[in-house]
């Protein structure tokens, strides 16, 4: 029997993996974004002719506000830069690391660096609260990657939160100003990259070979999910021909809104705003049709049904534990994440595991490897689950000799 704590699997994707360009995509199929759609800003609509049609692109929504009223523009990575998935570094001797287990809880984590912009003062981690309680303010992990003068920053995001949800710590800043240079996952607000975001979900996201979703997962998979959506006030009339992990998806980011987050808002937005702000450049890890086509398009099909039951299993009390888990990331808390997400995935879907965290964390590691070979201090923001548990970026630059150390 499902444990009733393990989460879904796509809505790992969607909480701290990564693959956050679906959001915008998302929005435009749940009652809420219907409702106020403007003109120019249609739903995309699934194939209903040639099924080998391409699915036409939407104009792109405009990107979360959270504190500055400015669309993050689409930057190009510096040349300096290395390619994300190219580089080829060598293997170092091994220095001395901090672990997690070391960090001072009691230590100050406003300052480590000169001259800290001010911000809301920064509280220490506390235990994580009953799922019931909904914090506003805490303090997100943070660690810091060395290589002689060079330092990243690596800072564990979401993809979507409650509402005035106070993350940004002194360290935070001072971390982000600290950097010439911040990395994300991926473009999130461009209108080139939300339109490719957009084709691809379309193109990788339904069934266009006579398949439908009742015919991969059955009768009575296929019925609860359309259940759990129209309760939640989901158009289903397209449901039958999306492939499970966009179905699911879309159910997910309707019960997301339900239980009170606002999924058009992120981290990841809000840190590239921040960059802009600072002038830095801002380079990115991956291309919003690589997460589509080569990551949850690409999940290993022999798991499809241990996925789908994953996340069906999620939805009995989905805010408690949607909840629980963002507590969690809002305090720091990477044992409960480690847990919860990490370990339990591995242990279902090995495949799919892979597909979503390994393979992707090692060519991420190469790349911050490589770029911490240049003279710029780096600021980088992944989903929080990449950099949490053995085979996370964290611990695989520890095994290629970089000191890393928890700073928040």
């Amino acid at each position: 029997m499902l444990k009733k704590r393990t989460i879904g699997l796509l809505a790992v994707a969607f909480l701290v993996s990564g693959c956050a360009q679906l959001s915008a995509f998302l929005d435009k199929q749940t009652p809420t974004a219907q409702a106020s759609d403007a003109p120019g800003e249609a739903a995309v609509e699934p194939p209903d002719q040639s099924p080998n049609q391409p699915l036409a692109t939407t104009a792109a929504p405009q990107p979360a506000q959270d504190t500055a009223p400015n669309q993050v523009a689409s930057s190009a990575a510096n040349d300096a830069l290395p390619q994300a998935g190219s580089a080829t570094a060598s293997q170092l001797t091994q220095s001395p690391t901090a672990s997690d287990a070391s960090f001072d809880e009691n230590a100050d984590v406003g300052a480590i660096a000169p001259g800290s912009p001010a911000a809301e003062q920064a509280t220490p981690p506390h235990a994580v609260a009953p799922p019931t309680a909904q914090p506003t303010s805490g303090q997100p992990a943070l660690w810091r990657a060395s290589r002689g003068e060079t330092d990243a920053y690596l800072f564990g995001a979401i993809h979507t939160l409650p509402n005035n949800t106070q993350w940004k710590t002194t360290t935070f800043l001072a971390a982000m100003a600290d950097a010439e240079v911040t990395v994300l996952e991926a473009d999130t607000s461009s209108p080139d990259a939300l339109s490719e975001m957009n084709s691809a979900a379309g193109a990788f996201g339904f069934y266009r070979d006579g398949r439908t979703l009742q015919s991969v997962v059955g009768l009575n998979r296929a019925e609860r999910l359309r259940a759990i959506a129209e309760a939640s006030g989901v158009e289903t009339a397209s449901l039958n021909m999306m492939k499970p992990w966009l179905a699911t998806l879309l159910v997910t980011q309707a019960l997301l809104t339900d239980a009170g987050f606002d999924t058009s808002a992120s981290v990841d937005a809000a840190v590239g705003r921040q960059a802009m702000a600072e002038g830095d450049r801002l380079a990115y890890l991956e291309t919003p049709v690589f997460q589509i086509e080569e990551v949850l398009a690409a999940l290993d099909e022999g798991e499809t049904l241990v996925n789908f039951d994953l996340t069906l299993s999620q939805f009995n009390d989905f805010e408690t534990l949607v909840r629980r888990l963002f507590n969690a990331w809002l305090a720091g808390d990477t044992k409960i994440l480690e847990e919860e997400i990490i370990a339990e995935l591995r242990a279902t879907a090995p495949k799919s595991f892979k597909t979503l965290f390994t393979d992707r964390n090692e060519t991420w590691t190469s790349y911050i490897a490589e770029a911490l070979l240049g003279q710029d201090d780096l600021f980088i923001a992944v989903g929080a689950g990449h950099l949490i548990g053995d085979g996370s970026v964290i611990e695989m630059l520890r095994d290629r000799g970089y000191t890393v150390e928890r700073i928040q």
